[in-house]
Formats: structure tokens, C-alpha cells, sequence
């Protein structure tokens, strides 16, 4: 995951951001760094390491003579083109990390970079020239990242634990984020239980420097017209070309399986471009819930080595306590205790990635509820989305 953390603005110490980062420890388990930038900048990190597992792939990361600084929790997955077009600009890199093409891609083309970049991410890009922030998140919103703006400066964090440990900054509870919780099961962006700490909403940028602050979207969905529908042989080429981008690490990978429709493609194609990797599912109990039969018949037909475990009304009370920290903020999805326990299974076996079919089933209609969308004449999402709710 990593975790990345900084404070600007007028007596900044480096205590302060190391307090931060110490927080952000489960995110970057292989190390971390925390280093003054620029008189009133100080950045941290927190490491896991995926691609380049060597020193010089350490964050913050700098180009442009020293002029920028980045530090970066995400995968760029089509980091390798973007590093080769850079080259062939002159730019020399110390690492094959993917999070230095983010600094170099940056000093190369500004803010325009965030739209050449191919994966989820989050990012903090500071000029030292210029004393200028930039914050951006990934159009999904996979990664998380979170702002509080201060008397002189501001501070950011992966997680809401990162600016719980500045000193300087008052906690209040907003009881309007409870209600929203109430009615949504989640907390949207730019809402925190807290007044005055938000978070930054997907696809958008935050800039904060001397010429003053603003929040924007860099990307948005186009809901007006329905692209056109790519072909069969289409989309497998750009499934097997997403899947194996996602492999390119320095480390084990496995995946996740559950026997549906999204996490058996995407088994599928990693086998294909990896080899036979190893699966993990979680079994419940509950027949109705066991998904371990269907994964079974997945595994079986894509001659993968499955690892089960079972996960139990006790063990799920048990984790409450602890997945109370970890979030921060209320959280309904139950399943993440399953998934934790999944993912410590496969890193007791010396799995570091683990690849998931998370939000495929809204695109490949995963369930049967699903069957409501299929039986609408063809129209713009938003047309169709008020139909299917309205």
C-alpha cells in the first residue's frame, strides 16, 4: 500500500512528519523516510516494496535538479513507456521504481502528467522553486489521501491516523458526517468525521501554495452518451493487457477467487501471463455465504493451487476492536475482516500482491440484481441509472 505524509508551511519540524508517518507504519512495513525538502517542506513515507526492492527506490523521490519533490502511494502501471519517453527527453533516473516516473514525469509536464498515468494512486508533489503543493488522487479512488488546512501551512496523510498525530491540529467532531453515514453506509469525499480535515475527492487535484488554493477535478465520467461496445475479441485483448500490467512486480503475486465472474477472469488472464499463481478464498459458515464450492470449480478448471480459510461470527467479533483503528472512520463493509484474513494467509506464504475483482462486477453484472440494467433499451448512464433507481 505505502503511506506518504508532509506538513508546509512556517516551523515545520521533522519530528512532527516522523510522528505521521509512525502512524502510517502498517501501510509501509519495509521502511520509511521522512525528509526536509525545502525550508518549510518536510515529506514522509512509508515503504512496501513492489517494484525496485533496493534503497535507491526510497520516497520522497526528486527531479529536476532538486526542484521537485514527490512522494507517491500507488502502482503506475504503464510506468515502463512513460520512463522511456522521459529518457528519450534526457531525463536520468536512480531507481525502476514506477513512483520516480511520477517526479520525473511531473518536471517534464506539470499538473498534464495526471493524465498519462495508468493506475491507482496518490500523490504529493511539492516545488520547491515556486513553495507550490500539489495533491492528486486517482480517478477510481482507490488510494486514499486526506488534507487539513493550517493556520500557516497544511498537512496531508494517507490515512486520518497520519493528521491525528500533528500537535497543532484540533479535533472536532462533525456530527453531520454521522448522518451522511446513516444514509450512504459510507463517508463521500470530502467528508471526515472531523471539521476542518477532508478528503480529497477521486480524480481531483488540490494545489495549496503562495498564489493561493484550490480544489478541482482533473477527470470526470462521461455520462451523456454510452460508449460503444467494444467486441468480444476487444475487450479479452484489453483484460489480458490490464491483468498483465498488474503482474509487473518484484515480488510473489497471487489473487483472490470466489468463483464469480470477475475474480475468475481476472485468475484467468494472470495465469496466463504469470504462470499458475496462487489462490486464496475465505469461507464463511453460512452455506448461503460460502463461496469456497464455487471458487473450488474455478481453481480446478484454470489448474490453480487454492488456499482456503474459514472465517467465523467469533473471529469477525474478535477483529471489530482492531478494524475500529485501522479505519479511522465508519465503515460497513463487514467482508474487509474476510479479506484481512485472507491476506494475512497468503503472507504468511510469502505473497506480497494480491490481485481482485473490485468494482468489476458493476461492469460484468456479477449478480442477479443486475438483470434489472439488462432489460433496458440502450441509453445514457445517467438515464439509465435514474430509471433503475427512480
Amino acid at each position: 500500500m505505502c503511506g506518504i505524509a508532509g506538513l508546509i508551511g512556517g516551523a515545520v519540524e521533522e519530528r512532527q512528519v516522523a510522528a505521521m508517518v509512525a502512524a502510517l507504519a502498517p501501510r509501509g512495513p519495509d521502511g520509511s523516510t521522512v525528509q526536509r525538502v525545502a525550508p518549510h517542506c518536510v515529506l514522509g513515507h512509508a515503504r512496501l516494496a513492489i517494484v525496485d526492492l533496493s534503497t535507491a527506490a526510497r520516497q520522497p523521490l526528486a527531479a529536476g535538479d532538486g526542484r521537485y519533490w514527490a512522494v507517491v502511494n500507488g502502482e503506475i502501471y504503464n510506468h515502463r513507456p512513460l520512463r522511456q519517453q522521459l529518457e528519450q527527453q534526457g531525463h536520468r533516473f536512480r531507481s525502476h521504481c514506477d513512483s520516480e516516473v511520477v517526479a520525473h514525469g511531473y518536471a517534464q509536464w506539470g499538473p498534464a502528467l495526471l493524465h498519462r498515468l495508468e493506475g491507482i494512486f496518490a500523490l504529493a508533489i511539492y516545488d520547491s522553486h515556486s513553495g507550490e503543493l500539489l495533491l492528486a488522487r486517482d480517478p477510481a479512488g482507490v488510494k486514499p489521501l486526506y488534507y487539513a488546512p493550517l493556520k500557516d501551512g497544511i498537512a496531508f496523510a494517507s490515512e486520518l491516523k497520519g493528521l491525528r498525530a500533528v500537535a497543532t491540529l484540533p479535533l472536532r467532531f462533525a456530527p453531520e458526517s454521522l448522518y451522511t453515514f446513516l444514509a450512504y453506509r459510507y463517508l463521500p469525499a470530502p467528508l471526515t468525521p472531523y471539521h476542518g480535515i477532508h478528503k480529497l475527492p477521486p480524480g481531483h487535484t488540490l494545489a495549496w501554495g503562495p498564489t493561493g488554493n484550490h480544489c478541482r477535478p482533473y477527470w470526470q465520467p462521461r455520462l451523456q452518451q454510452p460508449p460503444p461496445a467494444p467486441s468480444p475479441q476487444a475487450l479479452q485483448q484489453q483484460l489480458a493487457e490490464v491483468v498483465a500490467a498488474q503482474l509487473l512486480a518484484d515480488v510473489p503475486s497471487g489473487v483472490l477467487l470466489s468463483g464469480g465472474i470477475d475474480s475468475s477472469a481476472i485468475a484467468a488472464y494472470a495465469r496466463d501471463a504469470g504462470g499458475p499463481l496462487p489462490a486464496y478464498c475465505c469461507g464463511f459458515a453460512e452455506p448461503s455465504h460460502d463461496e469456497r464450492p464455487f471458487a473450488r470449480t474455478s481453481a480446478t478448471h484454470l489448474d490453480l493451487p487454492l488456499h482456503e480459510t474459514l472465517m467465523g461470527w467469533p473471529n469477525l467479533l474478535a477483529a471489530l476492536p482492531q478494524f475500529i483503528d485501522w479505519f479511522d472512520e465508519p465503515f460497513f463493509d463487514y467482508s474487509a475482516v474476510a479479506v484481512h484474513q485472507l491476506c494475512q494467509l497468503a503472507r504468511g506464504q510469502g505473497v506480497k500482491v494480491l490481485l481482485a475483482g473490485d468494482g468489476a462486477d458493476e461492469l460484468f453484472c456479477g449478480y442477479l440484481w443486475y438483470d434489472r440494467f439488462a432489460a433496458l433499451p440502450p441509453q445514457p448512464p445517467a438515464a439509465a441509472l435514474a430509471h433503475y433507481f427512480g
